[in-house]
């Protein structure tokens, strides 16, 4: 519920004044449909949508250590340490986690690029990481559609 209002006053923030509200949503979800319909899918462009959910974390402790020449914003943190290190959810409801319906994101993500950008078939991706049950549990569960 918190996503969707606060995706619903943003939208409303951008029709009064202009500015472009920025998805939220990055690969991992959008692959798998995991992204928050007026939630984390609210907006005109989306900025994360060639990063991994793990990209996008190694992204942000990146940009809190440094800021390149010329950007804008402030230098030092700019992202609150909880947001990195917090377990993802959509925030729909109390005590969500991502990891209550989708396998934690060390194992989707390399799942998920072998699919995406490797163009591997079920059978390759579950070769490749056979040598764990988990992994080939989570490989399953991302390939159940395909």
């Amino acid at each position: 519920m918190q996503s969707r209002i606060r995706g619903l006053i943003l939208m409303a923030i951008s029709n009064k004044f202009g500015p472009m509200v920025l998805t939220t949503g990055n690969k991992s979800e959008m692959s798998v449909g995991y992204a928050t319909l007026y939630g984390d899918m609210c907006g005109g462009y989306n900025v994360l949508k060639d990063l991994y959910k793990l990209q996008v974390f190694a992204l942000s402790r990146w940009r809190n250590q440094a800021k390149p020449k010329g950007a804008l914003g402030p230098a030092g943190r700019v992202m609150p340490e909880n947001v990195i290190t917090r377990p993802p959810t959509a925030e729909l409801r109390e005590n969500q986690k991502d990891e209550d319906s989708l396998p934690p994101y060390t194992i989707l993500d390399p799942i998920l690029e072998c699919l995406v950008e490797g163009e591997m078939s079920f059978e390759e991706v579950v070769a490749r990481f056979r040598s764990g049950d988990r992994e080939a549990c989570g490989a399953a569960f991302v390939c159940r559609g395909i």
